[in-house]
C-alpha cells in the first residue's frame, strides 16, 4: 500500500514547495490480517522565524490522529518513520530552527501535567499514566 505525497503551500509563499526537495513516500505499510502497523511519535520544534509556524502546522494536519500537547509540542500517530516524519516537516523550517520527531513506547508508562485531551491521547496511544 502506498500512500501519495502530499504537497502543503510553501513557508515562504503562497507556492507549492519546491518539487526538488526530498518528499517522503510512504512506500510500504506493515500489515498482518489486514491491521496495519503505526507508531506514535513526539514532535517537538522551536522557529526563531514565528512567521514559519503557521505553514509547519498545516504540514502537521496531514497526521490524522495528532494531538497538540505543548505550545510546540505534537503527537501524532502515523505509519511513517521518524526520518520520514522529519523529511516531510523539516520542509516548513529554517537552518536555524530545532525539529526533533522521536518514537513514543507503548505500555512503558508515561507521565505529565496535561489537559483533559492530552492525556486522553497518551492513555488510548500509549497505555495508561505511571
Amino acid at each position: 500500500m502506498s500512500v501519495p505525497a502530499l504537497q502543503k503551500p510553501s513557508p515562504r509563499s503562497n507556492q507549492l514547495a519546491p518539487t526538488n526537495l526530498p518528499v517522503p513516500v510512504l512506500t510500504s505499510i506493515s500489515c498482518l490480517s489486514g491491521v496495519c502497523v503505526v507508531t506514535n511519535f513526539i514532535v517537538s520544534f522551536e522557529l526563531h522565524d514565528l512567521h514559519r509556524e503557521p505553514a509547519l502546522l498545516a504540514a502537521l494536519e496531514i497526521f490524522e490522529d495528532r494531538c497538540k500537547a505543548l505550545d510546540s509540542v505534537w503527537l501524532v500517530c502515523s505509519p511513517w518513520s521518524a526520518e520520514q516524519i522529519r523529511a516531510h516537516l523539516g520542509r516548513y523550517i529554517g537552518a536555524d530552527d530545532s525539529l526533533v520527531v522521536e518514537a513514543l513506547p507503548v505500555n512503558k508508562g508515561w507521565s505529565g501535567w496535561v489537559g483533559t485531551d492530552v492525556r486522553e491521547w497518551l492513555t488510548t496511544h500509549l497505555g495508561p499514566e505511571n
